[in-house]
């Protein structure tokens, strides 16, 4: 109820409660170690958004980074670059 995720948001295990908004492009579950000071994180790894948590705009990425995220390890972003 009344929670808006922004465009380009990718959100794996996470529990969000009733009125959050998050941000464009916000990455959760992907960065444990980012996040464990974010958000709080249960033990199985599980993050939990609480009731009206005001989430930061997301720190712009490294060109790399972004080719990254799209095709996978840097190597793998290589060879893709290459064969193009």
């Amino acid at each position: 109820e009344d929670v808006e995720v922004g465009r380009y948001c990718r959100i794996k295990r996470a529990i969000i409660d009733k009125v959050v908004k998050i941000p464009p492009g916000t990455e959760i579950g992907y960065d444990l170690e980012e996040d464990k000071e974010r958000f709080f994180m249960t033990s199985s790894g599980v993050m939990v958004i609480a009731k009206k948590k005001e989430i930061p705009p997301p720190k712009p990425k490294t060109r790399r980074q972004q080719r990254s995220t799209y095709y996978g390890s840097p190597q793998r972003v290589a060879d893709y670059m290459l064969a193009t």
